[in-house]
């Protein structure tokens, strides 16, 4: 009887921690506003993924837009930024999430965190700082609570990287540790650097220190180094949780993280690019970290994000928010939180995962331009792993990132050939599934268009090639697309010994592709031969005469007949390929050259310009010996 009560009441428990669990996970939800750039498909794209992976309502997504998308002026936050966040802060926002391609460098008198600033969106913001300042100080700095939102104070952190698909899997990848993470998942690196007492920098090297301690405490897998050196590549696998320092506007690449991890690299640089470029943060979230803290300028050593702090409150049920504000000391200076707030691995029930991933697809991509001798091949899984390519005889490719879609680029291959493949997909638990396949490359192209050339005129475009004199090409094909397109359409199938087509079909002042392919008797294309061009009415002149008197050189050309021309602009140099001055400009077809040497080459050339003073594209050199 006592045996039964004591299951039922532990059950109860169970029950009411679920309970207790599942309505903070809500109430949390409803605490984050997603910050959205309509600027950029991209941004909302990810901004909703978060939204529906995360249950937050979607009165909570705020929607900004701004070309500004990595750096904005002080002037164009406030308006653009700063403004409609405002319009959209209500009742319980705790969390602000910045997403993918939404500015995160403020300027003003030289480069901040914009997130930094945001913090404090009621705030004044000055047009400058005097040269001692170094931020301010953060009221939720090592308080020890869970965050009380109060509609003056907020968190902001960011889910961004190099691509969308970096961003978006940033919430999955928290998600995931979430379920799974414990003591025993994955290690722990600390790299301090021994500094003794007394350096400016030792302070920074003790919290490195204690967190190597704090973290040890709690059962995980630990490893601390004193030497000045970083790690190495492949000193810190299964990397879960990390700290350590330095090396300026630098990636180390020592790391294979486990999904999940956290690490946060001491370097006044470690955010200066979050989507691309050397910097840490950038290349940590491309290696498939989950969350990390970066500077985007430099922020000296005391302000930074401190070690110890960091894990004292993230290992003790708060969130990545939380303890990434917590362990700042300044605010409105320049730390960036990049990971979802609401991320908090501590206190979660775990599991056990000893179910092997499923493989959803694999696509063999053969290259627009080489379908005979490259392959992409991309592989999905259900869930995060590292991935092994063998194909061929003997050939292996290797990605160990743990990610939910791998892409490989296979070159030199052979044409006309079936290869066989073997994909090994490995879990975070090694579960492993192995799957067989074949992919056969494209027959041998036909050799592709030369000496291709557009001619741009009033509403039309001439292109222009040499005959192929290729046996097994029977024709060619052209296609075309504006530069805002992606997928260009084909326009026209020409037979064999065609050298040019025609296009009335465009309009003046917009950019145009086109590429022309030859095509054999198996329909298969030739690499592109590509020009750009733009059709206008302020087309070249023709017609140029050259009269050399004996005061100098008479330039005349047919006029171009258009109401919009409003006059012609002469440049001169002394070289071909030479830098060319405007020596004047004319409203007539002539012009008259006095300030010429006797046995000198003079090279002219002559642009057409509109009555407002744009500019055409100019003729070829014009030779002239006076």
């Amino acid at each position: 009887m006592n045996i039964i009560l004591n299951m039922k009441r532990k059950i109860i428990s169970f029950l009411i921690i679920l309970v207790s669990v599942s309505t903070l996970s809500l109430a949390d939800s409803n605490n984050v506003l997603i910050i959205v750039n309509d600027a950029s498909p991209d941004s909302i794209e990810v901004g909703k993924y978060y939204q529906k992976k995360r249950n937050i309502p979607e009165s909570n997504i705020c929607h900004i837009n701004t070309n500004s998308k990595s750096s904005i002026s002080l002037k164009k936050y406030l308006e653009e930024v700063l403004k409609p966040i405002k319009g959209s802060l209500k009742t319980g926002i705790a969390y602000i999430l910045m997403t993918y391609d939404t500015p995160y460098q403020l300027t003003i008198d030289k480069t901040y965190s914009l997130d930094s600033f945001l913090c404090f969106p009621y705030d004044s913001i000055p047009e400058s700082f005097n040269k001692t300042y170094i931020g301010e100080t953060n009221p939720y700095y090592n308080s020890g609570v869970h965050f009380n939102p109060n509609g003056k104070y907020f968190l902001v952190t960011r889910i961004d990287g190099q691509t969308p698909d970096i961003a978006k899997e940033l919430v999955d990848r928290a998600i995931y540790g979430e379920q799974y993470i414990s003591e025993k998942y994955g290690k722990c690196y600390f790299d301090a650097r021994g500094l003794s007492a007394g350096s400016a920098y030792y302070n920074s090297d003790l919290d490195i220190i204690e967190a190597y301690s704090i973290v040890k405490s709690k059962g995980y897998d630990c490893i601390l180094d004193k030497n000045s050196s970083e790690f190495t590549k492949g000193e810190c696998p299964n990397a879960l949780w990390y700290y350590g320092w330095y090396s300026y506007n630098n990636y180390n690449d020592a790391f294979t993280w486990k999904v999940g991890a956290v690490g946060i690299h001491l370097d006044s640089a470690s955010a200066l690019s979050i989507r691309g470029g050397p910097s840490w943060c950038s290349q940590a979230l491309k290696r498939g970290i989950t969350a990390t803290v970066g500077a985007v300028n430099e922020p000296y050593a005391s302000p930074y994000t401190r070690a110890n702090l960091f894990f004292k409150y993230f290992l003790n049920g708060f969130n990545f928010a939380e303890s990434s504000y917590m362990a700042t000391p300044t605010s409105k200076w320049m730390m960036c939180m990049i990971g979802d707030p609401l991320y908090k691995p501590s206190d979660s029930f775990k599991k056990v995962d000893n179910v092997p991933p499923k493989i959803l697809k694999v696509d063999y991509i053969k290259d627009e331009e080489h379908p005979d001798t490259a392959v992409s091949v991309v592989i999905e899984t259900d869930e995060f792993t590292s991935v092994k390519l063998e194909y061929g005889d003997g050939n292996l490719k290797e990605d160990e990132v743990m990610k939910l879609k791998h892409n490989f680029d296979l070159w030199d291959l052979k044409p006309a050939t079936t290869y066989d493949v073997k994909i090994v997909c490995i879990d975070s638990f090694d579960n492993t599934v192995i799957k067989e396949d074949k992919f056969t490359t494209s027959d041998v192209l036909p050799k592709g268009v030369e000496d291709l050339k557009a001619e741009e005129k009033d509403s039309e475009v001439r292109l222009i090639w040499s005959k192929s004199n290729e046996e097994d090409v029977v024709g060619y094909k052209i296609f075309k697309m504006l530069t805002a397109e992606k997928v260009p359409k084909l326009i026209a199938t020409l037979p064999k010994d065609t050298t040019y087509y025609l296009d009335k079909d465009v309009i003046n002042g917009k950019w145009y592709v086109y590429n022309v392919r030859t095509y054999n008797k198996k329909d298969i294309l030739s690499p592109k031969a590509e020009v750009y061009v733009m059709p206008t009415e302020l087309v070249p002149v023709e017609g140029i005469k050259v009269d050399i008197k004996d005061f100098g050189v008479v330039l005349s050309w047919n006029k171009v007949n258009s109401k919009e021309v409003g006059g012609y602009i002469v440049l001169r140099s002394k070289r071909e390929k030479g830098e060319y001055k405007k020596i004047r400009k004319v409203f007539e077809e002539k012009f008259v050259d006095f300030n010429l040497k006797k046995g000198e080459i003079y090279y002219y050339k002559i642009i057409t310009i509109s009555k407002k003073g744009e500019e055409g594209k100019s003729t070829e050199p014009i030779e002239v010996k006076f």
